[in-house]
């Protein structure tokens, strides 16, 4: 991720100079557009060495388990009446988070110092999600700071909750592929050799399918170096364009249209973004305001940025619903809730329903799909390995055959 300095101007006129990191300047100006229509200068910015140095120690991610017991523990501090600079340092003090730790006593220097929460917290955690600050700036602005960070206590929870389900139920299969792929490799590299030398030396002919796998064998064992190489560097250039927009949107196209998996992962995409909106209405975000920062918020990057565009409009008066109407792989019971909150002022209301309703979809249609597919995998690897152990056995039976 690289740092853009910016000049830009507010709907009202008001000259504006910040700060955005970005995986590219494209999305940099997109970060911006959301806080500033008019954006007059975008440049890149080099970081210290101190800096990027220390950008080495901080997680790819931020736990969301420690992050929702963060906010839950700094709104109780803070309708007990202690001072916000105060209540964010005891905070710090209880998080078993190191990385949230840091960010939570960076932040609460900067609000001794003077500045407000939401940008101290902007300025402190670069992993930090947007809707945790715009949802903090919400509050503060709104004197409402606790019941806003007791919203993203309980979203943080429920995300964390969601994640841990989803990894306990791909343990089995991971591993039952681990130890297939181990008994393959144990038996192809090092128990067909040792059994074909026998076979070759008794001047048996050797079958078509053992000979190939033989083939295989060897190759893997004089080759192993050049293939671990190769294999790593498919790893590191996958993971540089991963980091790229270009990367991000083009692995979201590939997992909307793989089968079975691609209905999940559109409506997971849906449910981040109906959860992530309804969070930041209730915080008291401006509608357009909250479907940009939700936008962002949606891991598949291919339905994020039609969000973002559907954003850009509705910020130009458009209706919330038609706009999502448009977006692709947007669920029409989505668009028909949105249509009806409008209709009511319920739209809050409606979208924390809408994104429960597709959160238990999600884990429904995963929890069937890990399901049918560990005996998918057992049968594979069954008969990958079946076909393994008779191109060995068939010529040993051949061979004592003979001999008998």
């Amino acid at each position: 991720m690289a740092v853009y300095k910016y000049r830009a101007r507010t709907a009202s006129g008001r000259p504006v100079r910040g700060r955005v990191e970005a995986a590219d300047k494209h999305e940099a100006i997109g970060i911006i557009r959301r806080r500033c229509p008019v954006i007059e200068r975008v440049t890149p910015v080099r970081r210290p060495r101190s800096e990027r140095l220390a950008l080495l120690t901080e997680p790819f991610a931020v736990n969301e388990r420690a992050l929702s017991l963060a906010a839950v523990q700094l709104a109780c501090l803070l309708r007990s009446g202690i001072a916000p600079a105060e209540a964010v340092r005891l905070a710090a003090g209880q998080c078993g988070d190191k990385y949230i730790k840091r960010l939570l006593g960076a932040a609460a220097d900067g609000v001794e110092a003077g500045g407000t929460l939401a940008d101290s917290l902007a300025g402190a955690g670069r992993r930090l999600p947007e809707i945790f600050i715009e949802t903090v700036r919400a509050g503060e602005s709104s004197s409402a700071l606790p019941p806003c960070l007791e919203l993203l206590g309980g979203y943080y929870e429920r995300l964390s909750a969601l994640r841990g389900k989803v990894k306990s139920a791909l343990i089995y299969p991971v591993i039952l592929l681990a130890l297939s792929a181990i008994v393959i490799a144990v038996v192809t590299v090092f128990l067909l050799p040792t059994v074909t030398s026998v076979l070759t030396q008794s001047g048996g002919e050797l079958p078509t399918a053992t000979r190939i796998l033989l083939g295989v064998s060897d190759f893997v064992r004089r080759r192993w170096i050049v293939l671990l190489t190769l294999a790593a560097a498919l790893i590191i250039i996958l993971a540089l364009f991963l980091r790229r927009r270009a990367g991000k949107i083009f692995f979201g196209r590939v997992a909307l249209r793989l089968p079975a998996i691609g209905k999940i992962a559109g409506m997971n995409a849906a449910a981040q973004f109906a959860s992530t909106f309804s969070v930041l209405l209730s915080a008291g975000v401006a509608a357009p305001r909250a479907a940009a920062v939700a936008s962002g918020a949606v891991s598949n990057r291919a339905v994020g940025e039609s969000l973002a565009a559907a954003a850009e409009r509705i910020e130009q008066g458009k209706s919330i619903s038609s706009e999502l109407a448009r977006v692709p792989y947007m669920p029409q019971a989505i668009v028909s809730m949105t249509a009806v909150g409008e209709e009511t002022g319920r739209l809050g209301e409606m979208m924390r329903s809408a994104g429960k309703m597709h959160e238990d979809a999600v884990q429904t249609a995963a929890a069937r799909l890990l399901a049918l597919l560990d005996p998918v995998m057992i049968i594979f690897m069954g008969v990958v390995v079946g076909a393994i152990l008779l191109a060995i056995y068939v010529p040993l039976f051949s061979m004592y055959s003979s001999i008998g």
